[in-house]
């Protein structure tokens, strides 16, 4: 994403035909690995806990899907109304780091407390 915004800041032809081609090998791999990664994770969570079943925690997921993926198109449309295709490509971009970020800090911290014989 970020390469993506930088290409339309840059006139060069050749950047931009190197950018789409990483964002294309990029969005292609995640298109086929997030739903089963995804569908594995929810089945696995809804199945931890003592009496409960997997279809619980797909159709969690799948709720939180359907209600969040329309706030995420809205706020991505209003976003490109408001400011530029490029800025609104580098906050998305941003914000993913941050989120993965802060979710690899959250793991590692309930790791270490996992290892803590205390």
């Amino acid at each position: 994403m970020f390469a993506f915004s930088l290409s339309a800041l840059l006139p060069l032809s050749e950047f931009d035909l190197v950018a789409w081609t990483m964002i294309g090998f990029g969005l292609g791999a995640c298109r086929f690995t997030y739903r089963s990664l995804m569908i594995g994770a929810a089945a696995a969570a809804g199945s931890s806990e003592p009496g409960s079943d997997e279809m619980e925690g797909l159709a969690a997921v799948t709720t939180i899907g359907v209600f969040a993926a329309p706030i995420g198109v809205l706020a991505w449309g209003v976003m490109i109304d408001v400011t530029s295709s490029p800025v609104t490509v580098a906050v998305g971009a941003s914000g993913i780091v941050l989120v993965a970020a802060f979710m690899g800090l959250a793991l590692r911290k309930e790791s270490a407390l996992s290892d803590d014989p205390t």
